[in-house]
């Protein structure tokens, strides 16, 4: 019984470290995704600027 019950564990244990793995992928595409466009928004109005110079 007490195997069964750390044969769970463990694998209750790797399901959540796959899904936290997933998980950090997912936040640092979108993040890396939202600094590609602050840059460019970045960008935009300095040219913006330049031009009404």
């Amino acid at each position: 019984m007490r195997t069964a019950g750390l044969s769970s564990s463990l694998r209750l244990l790797l399901v959540d470290i796959a899904f936290s793995a997933r998980l950090s992928e997912e936040v640092t595409r979108v993040s890396q995704h939202f600094g590609a466009l602050t840059i460019s928004s970045a960008d935009a109005l300095v040219k913006r600027d330049q031009q009404m110079a």
